[in-house]
Order: C-alpha cells, then sequence, then structure tokens
C-alpha cells in the first residue's frame, strides 16, 4: 500500500474536511464520503497519525483540513509510507448484498431464491403487484428468518403480465396507495412468518420513474413514511429517489448494481439497448471493486460519479444470478468487506 497509489476518494477522505471526532473512543468519517462505510479510527490511531503527519510536514494540511498535493504524496520515504499505511487501516468495513427474491407465482418459479438466501444478506420481496403471490411472499420471509437474511418489500406497479417492467398511467396519489398496499401486504405476512420488514424497494418500471421523476419518487418516500417512518429507503444512488428519502426524513440506503450499466448522467441504462445488462461475471466483479475503492458509480465512458454507497444489488431473476452472487462475495470478503445487512436480520 502506497500514499501515491491510493484512490483520490480515499485520499481526500483521509486528508479533508470529513475527518471529524465521533463520540466514545472512537474518530469516524462522516458517511456521506466516497470512503466505505463503517471505517473507523481508533482514537490511538488518528493521534499517532497527525503526529506522523507533523513529521513529514503535512501539519499545516491536516490542521486547514485541506488535502495534500499529488507531489507530496509520490515524495513520500518508503518508512513514512509505512506509518501512514498503519494510521490508515480500516478497522473494519462493511457493505450489504441485496437481491430482489420472492418473484414467482403460484406453481411457477423464478430464480433459485433458497440458493441466493444462502449468499445475499438483504433480499427485496416482491409483493403481489409484479410478481409473488401470498405463499410465496410467506415462505420467502420464513427461509430469510432461519437464514439470518433482512428482507424488505419490493413495491411495484400492479403488472404481472409485464413483470412490472411496463409503466402504467397511474398519478402521485395512486402509487402512494399502491405501495403503501403493497407494504402492508408485505408487514402482515413478514409478522406471520416470525420476521420483520426493514425497508422499501421500488421494482422495474416504477423504479425507472422514480429515479428522474421528483413526483413519483415523493409519492414512494411519503407511502413508506406514512405505514412506517422507521423502514429505510433501499433507492438507486444520484437518484430522485434517494432525495425524496431525505426530503420524508427517511433512512436513505444508496444502492448499485452489480449487473446494470451507468450512463454518464448517473441513470442506469435502459434495458433495451445493448450492454445494459452486465452478464460476464469478472466484469461485474471487478467493476464492483472499482465503484466502492474509488466511491462512485463507474459509467460506460469511464466516469466516476462520487456517491456513497451502502448496498449493491444483484438481480435474482438473471441467468447467472447465483453464480455472480457468489463470486461477487467472495471477490469483497477477499478484498477485506464484512458483509453485513444494512438493517438488521
Amino acid at each position: 500500500m502506497t500514499i501515491a497509489s491510493m484512490s483520490p476518494g480515499i485520499r481526500y477522505c483521509i486528508f479533508s474536511s470529513h475527518i471529524a471526532p465521533a463520540s466514545g473512543s472512537f474518530f469516524r468519517l462522516r458517511r456521506d464520503t466516497a470512503s466505505p462505510k463503517g471505517t473507523v479510527f481508533v482514537k490511538r490511531r488518528y493521534a499517532l497519525f497527525v503526529r506522523v503527519c507533523a513529521d513529514i510536514g503535512w501539519a499545516g494540511s491536516v490542521e486547514r483540513r485541506a488535502l495534500p498535493t499529488r507531489r507530496s504524496c509520490s515524495n513520500l520515504t518508503g518508512h513514512d509510507e509505512r506509518r501512514l499505511a498503519f494510521c490508515m487501516t480500516p478497522v473494519s468495513r462493511a457493505i450489504d448484498l441485496n437481491a430482489d427474491l420472492g418473484e414467482g407465482f403460484g406453481h411457477w418459479r423464478m430464480g433459485d431464491d433458497d440458493a441466493m438466501l444462502d449468499i445475499v444478506t438483504s433480499a427485496n420481496v416482491a409483493c403481489g403487484f409484479h410478481a409473488g403471490d401470498p405463499d410465496i411472499m410467506a415462505t420467502t420471509f420464513a427461509r430469510a428468518k432461519e437464514k439470518r437474511v433482512a428482507v424488505g418489500a419490493h413495491v411495484a406497479f400492479p403488472d404481472l403480465a409485464g413483470f412490472g417492467r411496463r409503466a402504467l398511467p397511474m398519478n402521485a396519489r395512486e402509487i402512494e396507495r399502491a405501495v403503501a398496499y403493497q407494504l402492508g401486504a408485505a408487514q402482515a405476512l413478514a409478522v406471520l412468518s416470525g420476521h420483520r420488514i426493514t425497508h422499501v424497494k421500488a421494482h422495474g418500471a416504477l423504479a425507472n420513474i422514480a429515479e428522474r421523476d421528483a413526483d413519483v419518487a415523493n409519492a414512494i418516500a411519503r407511502a413508506v413514511g406514512g405505514v412506517d417512518s422507521s423502514l429505510a429507503l433501499l433507492a438507486i444512488a444520484l437518484s430522485e429517489q434517494t432525495r425524496a428519502g431525505e426530503r420524508a426524513g427517511l433512512r436513505v440506503v444508496n444502492e448499485i448494481f452489480a449487473d446494470r450499466a451507468y450512463m454518464d448522467d448517473g441513470r442506469l441504462q435502459p434495458r433495451s439497448q445493448e450492454g445494459a445488462i452486465i452478464e460476464d461475471i469478472e466484469r461485474a466483479c471487478a467493476r464492483v471493486g472499482d465503484m466502492l475503492a474509488n466511491g462512485g458509480l463507474r459509467t460506460v465512458s469511464g466516469k466516476l460519479l462520487p456517491t456513497a454507497i451502502d448496498s449493491i444489488c444483484v438481480h435474482g431473476d438473471a441467468p447467472l444470478a447465483v453464480e455472480m452472487a457468489r463470486r461477487l462475495r467472495g471477490s469483497l470478503e477477499r478484498e477485506g468487506w464484512k458483509l453485513r445487512a444494512f438493517a438488521g436480520a
């Protein structure tokens, strides 16, 4: 590990004004930085970091909360780099891995939910509008509870025939009530199954519209807040969904997709376009690692759009979903990530 080779996002977080003291014996980076969520500095390690900075002439930068120049990073001696590397070693870093499950109907099944529940830390369960039914929902909730996987309501347009991927002409009030209806059903069946709903995520066309339409995003957030404001909103990073959740006072969990491409404006590339779905597992794993390391979305043109990242989605209905989820989890663990649900299971 060398300072010069650190990602700009990590270097910025270490030396910028985002370093702030927290209560107790820890120093914690603010959640809105590009650093992995949960990175912490033990107090004495932070004190050592300040001393090392003073020794190498960076004290002024630390006092001003300024970023050291690229030249000062590249001119460090090996001894100083080793001292700083020790100071900057994360005590822990955690990420959530989620999948959309329970998407069968009646005797028809989609995907291997049992296998996915052995891998992911959170599951978004269809609530009967785009897929799912009471039996599938209850069964999925019960199995998730057994496997200590957190569950959320995966809400959609009422479009079973189109799997929720068709935009329906519903106004904001209708969308708000439809989301509340699905959330209520999910909560009831989760309780019946001995589990509890921890979050809400929009599916398909509803999610895509809410990504860019503030009125639709606000309708979803109002429904969640109106039914249970303690629930988290699992939202597409850098979208109107995240802003709507913040306006509604909800806990917003920023989600990226392992198997979907991003355009330069930060939006998901439409499924109808070539290259929108990433099926190459090695590429998907490398791409997720790149986005986490650099703290942002990597677009099709190579641009980096900075954002907080709290959860990674692998679509459960993809042909290689189980293998992709398994290998992605392994890749994350080898890179030092702890897989953990953003809300308790």
